[in-house]
């Protein structure tokens, strides 16, 4: 037998109860074909019990004569790569993965109007070139703290699971037809900091039953108020719905009211004299109290490049 006890400390009474019933056994008759086993449960008792096990078969093999049928010992699980979907799904075919080599700041962040601007390496995908002047357009993941907001807004956790369905014949920028987290839908697939349409305004209002919140909502969507309220305040329909509260839309109709995330450009500040499969970039890091008085407004791509480690893969390609 094998058993597990708790921790050796317990002196008088470790292992005291299969140490009884062996010692019985033994004082009966019966004849051990291999010593018991024992593990510490404050110890690798995993561990020790796999090591037994192996012991016990060969000793089992070994007094009953038996050969034992040799099975083949697969993994449990077989992994088919299908490769990266969102590329294909947001119809960016042109892009291909390059990986970050070094990010640095440039700034001392420690001064009092210090602004963070980053260094940054990056490995070109092979057979990928530039020429000096050139842009690297980067497809980036929105902030976490916009993930968040949505998330907050709708109720829903992290691990949340969705699966789209496509109701009507359609082009879509979104998976549909197999289950996937909604956080990874609003991380990689739409944008979520874009100022809101005056269709989309005028759609919210309709969706609010809340008279007073209703009316500032038409007004908002008037051409004379629009550009001054929403555009160039970069007000988006997130934002909209943190501040009208009554506005009463689903996740379904949310998603569908935002536009595909798209690459960013940013100009190569290096030259292929210096390393033709390496380009650099110099970022400044956009981090800023919102023109909406709603929170921080935080670049989508220039943060995700900030937080982007040494040997992160990005979906890049040189234009």
């Amino acid at each position: 037998c094998f058993s597990i006890s708790r921790g050796m400390d317990w002196v008088r009474t470790y292992q005291a109860i299969p140490r009884l019933i062996e010692k019985q056994l033994l004082y009966g008759g019966a004849k051990a074909i291999l010593a018991r086993g024992e593990a510490d449960a404050r110890g690798d008792f995993f561990g020790d019990f796999d090591e037994w096990k192996e012991k016990f078969w060969t000793a089992m093999r070994e007094t009953f004569g038996k050969d034992g049928q040799s099975q083949e010992i697969l993994p449990l699980y077989r992994i088919e790569n299908l490769g990266p979907g969102r590329i294909e799904v947001l119809k960016q075919p042109g892009l291909q993965t390059g990986t970050i080599l070094s990010n640095v700041e440039l700034v001392d962040m420690n001064h009092p109007i210090g602004r963070s601007k980053r260094h940054m390496e990056v490995e070109l995908p092979k057979g990928m070139t530039y020429k000096a002047g050139d842009y690297l357009a980067i497809l980036p993941s929105n902030p976490a703290q916009s993930v968040q907001r949505v998330l907050k807004r709708f109720q829903l956790e992290n691990d949340n699971q969705i699966i789209i369905h496509l109701q009507k014949e359609s082009l879509t920028y979104l998976p549909t037809g197999f289950p996937i987290s909604i956080k990874e839908i609003l991380r990689d697939y739409v944008e979520l900091a874009q100022p809101a349409t005056r269709k989309q305004v005028k759609q919210l209002a309709e969706a609010c039953p809340c008279p007073p919140e209703k009316f500032k909502l038409l007004a908002f969507a008037e051409e004379a108020n629009y550009t001054r309220e929403i555009l160039e305040k970069r007000i988006s329909v997130l934002d909209l719905m943190e501040r009208f509260a009554a506005i009463d839309i689903d996740l379904a109709t949310f998603l569908e009211m935002l536009p595909p995330l798209k690459p960013r450009q940013y100009s190569i500040s290096s030259s292929p004299l210096w390393k033709e499969d390496v380009a650099t970039l110099t970022v400044a890091v956009l981090r800023t109290q919102a023109w909406s008085e709603q929170g921080e407004y935080q670049g989508v791509a220039s943060n995700f490049l900030a937080n982007a480690k040494p040997g992160t893969k990005v979906r890049i390609v040189t234009r």
